[in-house]
Formats: C-alpha cells, sequence, structure tokens
C-alpha cells in the first residue's frame, strides 16, 4: 500500500496505520475482557446463592427441628416436609431473581457503554443477550432449588424422636 501512495503523490509518508483495525483490535480485547469478568461475577453470584440458601435452610431446621420432628410424627414424609420447605423459600428467590435480572438487562448494556467509552471506545449501546439473561436467571433458581433439598435433606431422614429430641 505505501509504494502505491508514494507514487501518488505522497513521498513524505514513511507509515500508513489502519486505524480500525487498531480499534477492533482493541475492542476485541475489552470484550474478552467483559466475558471474564461477566463470568466471574456469575460464579461469585452462583457461590452466594448456594451459600446463602444452604445457610437459611441450615438455620431453619436447626431452629425448627422439634416442629420437623412434630410434622414427622404425624405422619409427613420427607418429600411431603420437602415440597413444603421449596414452597416456602423458592418464591422470594424467584421474585429477587427476577427483579435482579431485570435491572441488570436495564442497566448491563449502559454500564458496558461506559466502560468502552472510558477507555476510548464510543458505543451507544453494548448489545445483551436476553436469552443468556433468562438461562442465568432460571440457572439461580434452580441452584436454590437442588440447595434446599441438599440442605435439608440428611436431617429431614431422620427418625421423629431423633428430631423431637435435643442431642
Amino acid at each position: 500500500m505505501l509504494p502505491k501512495v508514494r507514487a501518488a503523490g505522497g513521498r513524505d509518508l514513511t507509515l500508513i496505520v489502519n486505524q480500525q483495525q487498531g480499534i477492533d483490535s482493541q475492542l476485541g480485547v475489552y470484550l474478552k475482557m467483559m466475558q471474564i469478568l461477566a463470568w466471574g461475577i456469575l460464579a461469585i453470584t452462583a457461590a452466594v446463592t448456594a451459600l446463602v440458601v444452604g445457610l437459611v435452610v441450615a438455620s431453619l431446621l436447626a431452629r425448627d427441628r422439634v416442629s420437623f420432628g412434630v410434622r414427622r410424627a404425624m405422619g409427613f414424609g420427607g418429600a411431603q416436609l420437602m415440597r413444603q420447605l421449596l414452597v416456602a423459600y423458592l418464591p422470594p428467590v424467584a421474585i429477587g431473581t427476577i427483579a435482579g435480572c431485570a435491572v441488570g438487562a436495564t442497566l448491563a448494556p449502559r454500564v458496558l457503554a461506559g466502560f468502552l467509552a472510558g477507555v476510548g471506545l464510543a458505543r451507544d449501546r453494548v448489545p445483551t443477550s436476553s436469552g443468556m439473561i433468562v438461562v442465568i436467571g432460571a440457572g439461580i433458581v434452580t441452584l436454590a432449588a437442588a440447595m434446599i433439598p441438599a440442605g435439608s435433606g440428611p436431617l429431614l431422614r431422620r427418625p421423629p424422636v431423633a428430631l423431637l429430641t435435643r442431642d
């Protein structure tokens, strides 16, 4: 390219830079960094969700152990008690997840566009995948639904007498 430009009258030119290629290269690096950051945030969210739901279930069972023992003595099975826990705890998790996904879907494109503008790449809006947001939200609710049986299963499999007595 440089010889053609020199032949056309640009004898003083020594270097031609393709700025679009440089911008595309920088944009690719920043988008990859944001993708890694998003996966990190997702992993932290999953870990925090698992810990919070697990601790809530464990503390509920420790506090209401006798109540669960009475229910078991009345004839409720472990699966029925598990369903009661799911019905009690999944709606708040689902509502919080829906609210978080809605806020995230609204704010994430603006925040990402601001981040890119801060490094010199101006964009009005950074596209986000609504399908991915739904999948992540469903994953969080599913994780919470899995943590309830995991946290309560060992205790609810005990006989009623063991739940009624303090050891």
